[in-house]
């Protein structure tokens, strides 16, 4: 409804509008509303996704830059190879650098799980849900993981996995490449006003 009131004609997305398929179009449920008044007004929608976790300047490397990895490098399984795997500038122990990934990604909280008496220096990162990454991570050479949503259970065993786990929220470790995308429709269209949309409905205590 946002775009539709303030007049904007495209809406660049993550996460798809359509998700599963439709097998109609009527105002029966949520989706379909949303994409029956993309038509009526006249909005068009790019939602990129997975392509936009695996690209380059895409959701991994910008959450990447955004907590100051250096030497990143990608990693996947078989399938997506969508993470990144960097280093920090200095070590720090796992408590450390979880307060910090909280203040840089402006999280309302993160869980983390590990050897708290240990120091981490090789971060893999996979924003969103990321929790069928960690094995991949693992075997990259990453002795730490930061993902949006992992697992309770392999939460519990990371410690026995032999690598430290930090879940730092699904939007706020994708929110990050709003502002590549919206700095490349500035390169390409100088002319063009672009706006990042806060979506995010989920709220804690």
């Amino acid at each position: 409804s946002y775009a539709a009131e303030n007049n904007f004609d495209l809406i660049i997305s993550h996460h798809p509008i359509i998700f599963k398929a439709q097998k109609a179009m009527t105002l029966k449920n949520n989706v379909q509303r949303k994409t029956i008044a993309l038509i009526k007004n006249n909005i068009s929608a790019f939602s990129f996704h997975t392509r936009l976790d695996a690209a380059q300047n895409g959701v991994n490397d910008v959450l990447a830059g955004k907590l100051q990895l250096q030497n990143v490098r990608t990693f996947g399984n078989e399938t997506e190879v969508i993470g990144r795997i960097g280093t920090l500038s200095e070590k720090l122990t796992l408590f450390q650098f979880a307060e910090y990934v909280k203040n840089v990604l402006n999280s309302d909280s993160v869980k983390f799980a590990g050897n708290f008496d240990g120091e981490v220096s090789n971060i893999a990162v996979v924003g969103g849900d990321g929790k069928d990454f960690v094995f991949d991570a693992l075997r990259a050479g990453a002795d730490t993981y930061i993902t949006g949503r992992a697992s309770y259970n392999i939460m519990e065993d990371a410690s026995e996995i032999g690598i430290n786990i930090i879940e730092a929220g699904h939007y706020f470790t994708e929110f990050p490449v709003c502002g590549e995308l919206s700095r490349v429709i500035k390169e390409i269209l100088p002319e063009a006003y672009a706006e990042i949309f806060d979506s995010n409905a989920i709220r804690e205590v």
